[in-house]
């Protein structure tokens, strides 16, 4: 039975295989048991509902502050967390547009494409966030834009102390 379900998802377009199979981003969001919000110096938990300080200075948030008071809320579980990391808008640049006629499978790589002319002064790669949805429902596409750099240093920072961060 097993190997029938396979064959049938293996002739279907990629946009339904992966909606019918979950697809890899689905399973690791799935696995999330952690969502942090950091708002105004403050981290919070928001499955606990406890919150932690960090001191920041003007402009991005101090990653090393962040990640010890994200540790100081997850350590008294003692066990591994998968975490979703919900970051303030200031380190995000939004852009809107109308693409007509983009697919929802071609919407990233169409707004990929269009990076440089969109922000032509940020010179470092940059990665998108977009909800696909918006193609099939005919509205603005808003794709949130952070540094390719600040998100990987993110990522190693949290993994430094042991936290797994899954997404942000």
């Amino acid at each position: 039975m097993a190997g029938l379900k396979e064959q049938v998802l293996a002739t279907l377009p990629p946009s339904i295989r992966n909606i019918l199979e979950g697809g890899a981003r689905r399973e690791l969001l799935n696995k999330v048991d952690s969502c942090l919000l950091v708002f105004d110096n403050e981290v919070i938990c928001l499955e606990s509902k406890k919150a932690s300080q960090f001191q920041a200075d003007a402009g991005p948030v101090d990653l090393e502050a962040l990640v010890r008071a994200s540790k100081k809320l997850l350590d008294n579980q003692q066990q591994e967390h998968s975490i979703l990391l919900l970051l303030p808008p200031s380190e995000f640049v939004a852009t809107s547009l109308s693409l007509p006629g983009v697919t929802q499978d071609n919407l990233v790589s169409a707004l990929s494409l269009q990076a440089e002319t969109l922000l032509p002064a940020h010179e470092e790669p940059l990665s998108l966030a977009i909800n696909p949805a918006s193609a099939m429902e005919g509205e603005d596409h808003v794709a949130l834009w952070i540094d390719e750099r600040r998100m990987t240093e993110l990522f190693l920072a949290f993994q430094r102390q042991g936290l797994f961060l899954a997404a942000i």
